[in-house]
């Protein structure tokens, strides 16, 4: 059901389990750019209760939170931890919102809702958004295994295969692009490092 609270609430899970990884893993001069499609987005008593089942992750939740007062249809974006995070979030259909986005993706979280239960969403429409998107290596990952999803994935340029899933799920799907090269720069940006003299 589009309205479905637990499925919106998994959306703000992985961006604070992005940024978290993120904070262990990434290089001082990196930064990340977490863009979320959301149709019908949490207010901000439903984030703060969700928050609250993640108390392990409150050093992330909690600067969001602070930000979060007036959700606005279309592109709202915040600045998180001195500038090196930033949030975009874009509030409507995702069909009329990725085409308006002007980025290079470097991964690709897709779930929220089943293809049956809302077969909408899962178009060659949006698939072809993802792949306008993407640049060689940009993975993708999701919890539906359906067989035409993943078939239309690949068609979009994705090649994609079965995983271990986590928790209740048996089994998710995760992919890679193998499309020609984008000309816009990447959300997530590692700087080079300067080579070392001979």
């Amino acid at each position: 059901m589009p309205g479905d609270r637990r499925n919106r609430v998994w959306y703000r899970h992985e961006f604070f389990c992005a940024w978290q990884l993120f904070a262990e893993l990434a290089q001082p001069e990196a930064r990340l750019h977490f863009v979320s499609v959301e149709k019908y987005p949490l207010t901000r008593e439903d984030l703060t209760r969700a928050t609250q089942l993640w108390p392990h992750l409150a050093a992330f939740t909690e600067p969001l939170l602070a930000q979060y007062v007036a959700v606005h249809p279309g592109f709202q974006q915040f600045s998180l931890d001195g500038g090196r995070v930033t949030l975009t979030l874009m509030i409507g259909d995702a069909l009329e919102q990725l085409p308006q986005l002007d980025a290079r993706i470097d991964a690709w979280f897709l779930d929220g809702f089943a293809p049956a239960k809302n077969p909408d969403m899962w178009t060659p429409e949006l698939f072809a958004q993802l792949a306008r998107l993407s640049h060689p290596g940009t993975t993708l990952g999701t919890f539906t295994t359906t067989g035409w999803v993943r078939r239309s994935l690949v068609e979009a340029g994705f090649s994609m295969k079965k995983v271990p899933g986590l928790g209740k799920n048996g089994k998710s799907c995760m992919g890679c692009s193998g499309l020609s090269p984008a000309r816009h720069q990447p959300l997530v940006r590692t700087p080079r490092r300067p080579a070392r003299p001979a």
